[in-house]
């Protein structure tokens, strides 16, 4: 440590050649012989201009800042190597204190934050999605929605494993109706077209109108006979209408016939009666399918 020579002390005949100390080293504001004062007292220039706090030197180490005459004990943390492991999205609040830089933050692996049972089987064509750390295209075929008419035989609709993205929608079967009447012929005749392909393509005749059978026939077969036994085949034959006797068919205990009918809809069916006089009475049935 430096010699200052403090005038009115004893050692008369001491100056600064015996001083060890310069005027930088003796504290601003107090005076002093120094080695390079010439033995004449000088103020000091050593100032104290530390900024440091409290906070921001370590937990238990101390210190001197603006004055000499004070010793300060530090209160920052030591956090030493500080580690952290993070997914994604999260974040890491660093606190204060002292870092060693030995810490780091890890970033976790995508497959640890990516845990799925899906696999490109269960996902869309031509979609994407992450599971376990790897992106997955999916490979489900889509199916649009489609009409199907019933038939003959079994049909399949090959969806298995496909995305519908419309409905199945499947045909009403038609169903088998029939009605039976009893009619009165007209008092008229009128005439009917292309009933006899072969001789005269129309026909003038008498004939009968069904009506009211509830239910409106994609075709119709009309069978019958005079209500009083008499067989409608004098008056086919007569005009050469489309007929074909069917044998078995013996409802009203007499030759039952297949008719040829115009108009059909569910309010009216009209069909020959023959060459009787009108205002005949007549059993019909009609059959047919909707």
């Amino acid at each position: 440590m430096g010699n200052i020579w403090i005038p009115g002390g004893g050692g008369a005949g001491s100056g600064s050649d015996e001083c060890t100390a310069t005027r930088a080293e003796v504290l601003k504001g107090y005076g002093a012989i120094t080695k390079d004062s010439d033995d004449e007292v000088v103020e000091g220039t050593l100032e104290l201009t530390g900024t440091a706090t409290d906070s921001q030197v370590l937990n238990g180490q101390t210190y001197y800042n603006a004055d000499a005459k004070t010793k300060r004990t530090g209160s920052m943390a030591n956090r030493g190597a500080i580690s952290a492991n993070l997914n994604a999205g999260e974040s890491y609040t660093v606190p204060t204190g002292f870092h060693n830089g030995s810490g780091k933050v890890t970033a976790n692996s995508l497959a640890s934050q990516t845990s799925a049972t899906a696999s490109a089987g269960h996902i869309l064509s031509g979609q994407t999605a992450w599971a376990n750390g790897s992106k997955i295209t999916g490979n489900i075929a889509s199916m649009g929605g489609q009409t199907i008419n019933p038939g003959s035989s079994q049909q399949t609709v090959s969806c298995s494993g496909k995305y519908m993205t419309g409905n199945i929608i499947i045909n009403s079967v038609r169903t088998y109706a029939s009605a039976s009447q009893t009619v009165i012929s007209s008092t008229g005749k009128r005439t009917f077209n292309g009933l006899n392909s072969g001789i005269d393509p129309n026909l003038s005749a008498y004939y009968v109108t069904i009506s009211n059978i509830g239910f409106t026939p994609l075709f119709v077969s009309l069978v019958g006979e005079y209500k009083d036994g008499t067989p409608l085949h004098v008056a086919v034959d007569a005009w050469g209408l489309s007929y074909n006797l069917r044998s078995g068919i013996n409802t009203f205990g007499a030759n039952v016939y297949w008719l040829k009918a115009e108009n059909i809809s569910s309010s009216a069916i009209i069909l020959p009666a023959g060459d009787y006089v009108g205002g005949r009475s007549f059993l019909f049935q009609a059959f047919g399918y909707y």
